[in-house]
């Protein structure tokens, strides 16, 4: 009798030793609610004792610029916030070349208009698709709209006669992706002009943009900001071609 129950007692104290197995998911709410054999609670609810329960999810990847498309010379440097923060609208005035840009961030106010405006006391009009001339457009994206790229040329223009007003931007388009359904659609090109250098943004979600522009010769030079980083970028070509990393 005496033999069975040392027998017993010695089987509780090795039950009361074995380490604690981790609770169920969803039953912790911080690391004080889990047992020493694991410690650690993670973001849905699980204990655990190594990563991922035992480690913080990294940090969003912070808002990145786009190279500068055009240049720097004889232009006024701009830029709007590096922020996450997306686009209600762009309005962009453009002739033979792109002149100025002015956009609206959700909950915010217009910028100043970046550039030569030679639209003064004109209202904007919503964009054809081409054949864009000495106008002020407007383009108003939807809750499920944003811009996911641009694109143009950049040089001295050779085909409209600006050629005074030296290198910049001398056209722009627009490329708006809904979405929910994943459909694309470009506004422009802005500006009529055909010399230059092409180049196109990396995909991805512009929330604002940064540059060089002149209230006397017109957009010197433009990039985009982005709310995170891109995973590829591009390169800039001669006329009629580039290509993405």
């Amino acid at each position: 009798m005496l033999l069975r129950a040392l027998s017993l007692f010695a089987l509780c104290l090795l039950v009361s030793a074995a380490p604690a197995s981790p609770p169920p998911p969803g039953s912790c709410s911080s690391d004080a609610d889990c047992p020493e054999a694991y410690p650690c609670c993670s973001s849905w609810g699980d204990c655990g004792n190594k990563a991922p329960w035992c480690s913080s999810p990294p940090p969003p990847p912070p808002p990145c610029k786009s190279p500068l498309y055009g240049t720097s010379a004889d232009g006024t440097a701009f830029s709007g916030s590096l922020t996450s923060t997306p686009l209600e609208g762009l309005r962009i005035i453009s002739g033979c070349v792109v002149d100025a840009i002015q956009w609206k961030s959700s909950g915010s106010s217009w910028t100043q208009m970046y550039g030569t405006n030679s639209c003064s006391g004109c209202l904007p009009q919503p964009p054809p698709q081409a054949g864009l001339r000495s106008t002020s457009y407007e383009i108003s994206l939807g809750s499920d709209e944003y811009i996911y790229k641009v694109s143009g040329t950049t040089g001295t223009d050779k085909t409209c006669g600006a050629g005074w007003a030296g290198e910049g931007v001398v056209s722009l388009t627009v490329h708006v992706k809904n979405m929910k359904t994943g459909k694309t659609k470009p506004y422009g090109p802005f500006g009529t002009s055909t010399s230059g250098t092409s180049f196109e943004t990396a995909p991805g979600n512009i929330v604002s943009f940064f540059g060089y522009a002149s209230p006397k010769s017109y957009m010197k030079g433009i990039g985009v900001i982005y709310s995170t980083c891109p995973s590829s970028s591009v390169q800039t070509t001669p006329m009629g071609a580039f290509s993405i990393i």
